[in-house]
């Protein structure tokens, strides 16, 4: 009977299409703000000069290379990096250098090292992206360490064989790191070759994503503060 009516009285028809209209419409908005809720929110780079063009090389080498770390010439800083153990090489023309441009650095200077800087991340996690290649001499496979201290550190290797320093074979790595509390870290690189090498694997075009993960209370919170204003919102659409 109620179907007959409406197919015979045109007003009900309307009230039915507006209601269903409504519907809708409230189910539309229940789903964009719930989704929104939740800000999973992925920062910019936050790496300081992550392709190592801040380095200077030393007059006179025809700017091939030049050796960094404690008692060398030119210093233990690369730019915002730091020279924390052994030495590394800042190369320039000495072979070809990654897809994203400026330089690159050989982990084994007269010794293999290892540099670092302080990076800010907020609770979520980072993902450390770099580009991996080698010092096509010495042993077939290099080792390199990526490491936030205080985590737990990841490592890659890179085999020379079929590689000059024309073709160098860059290939992009990434580390993914939770982390458990926003601060300071230090984003770390280092060389895991045998303590004589002076050929060692090449890291450039670093840089990190953070992506921000709320905690359970704020996530709460903020789906809670959803709800009661859909509620309202719902009781407008429907009334």
């Amino acid at each position: 009977m109620a179907e007959t009516l409406s197919r015979n009285v045109p007003f009900l028809d309307d009230k039915n299409q507006k209601q269903k209209e409504r519907n809708m419409n409230w189910k539309y908005v229940l789903g964009m703000a719930v989704a929104s809720s939740f800000p999973f929110a992925a920062s910019a780079n936050i790496v300081a000069d992550g392709n190592f063009s801040e380095g200077e090389f030393v007059t006179g080498n025809g700017g091939l290379w030049t050796t960094y770390g404690a008692g060398q010439p030119a210093g233990q800083t690369i730019g915002p990096w730091t020279v924390n153990s052994g030495s590394v090489d800042l190369t320039g023309t000495l072979w070809s250098q990654p897809p994203g441009g400026g330089y690159s650095l050989d982990m084994d200077g007269n010794n293999p090292g290892s540099i670092e800087q302080s990076v800010n991340l907020t609770a979520g996690t980072a993902t450390v992206s770099f580009a991996l290649a080698s010092n096509p001499n010495g042993i077939t496979t290099k080792t390199l360490e990526v490491d936030l201290l205080g985590l737990v550190p990841q490592t890659f290797t890179f085999d020379i064989t079929g590689y000059s320093t024309g073709n160098m074979g860059w290939t992009d790595e990434s580390a993914t790191f939770n982390i458990p509390t926003s601060g300071s870290y230090t984003l770390q690189f280092s060389s895991l070759d045998p303590l004589n090498s002076v050929w060692g694997p090449a890291s450039g075009d670093v840089s990190i994503s953070n992506a921000a993960v709320p905690d359970g209370g704020t996530t709460a919170g903020l789906l809670g503060g959803a709800l009661v204003s859909l509620t309202t919102l719902r009781r407008k659409l429907l009334s």
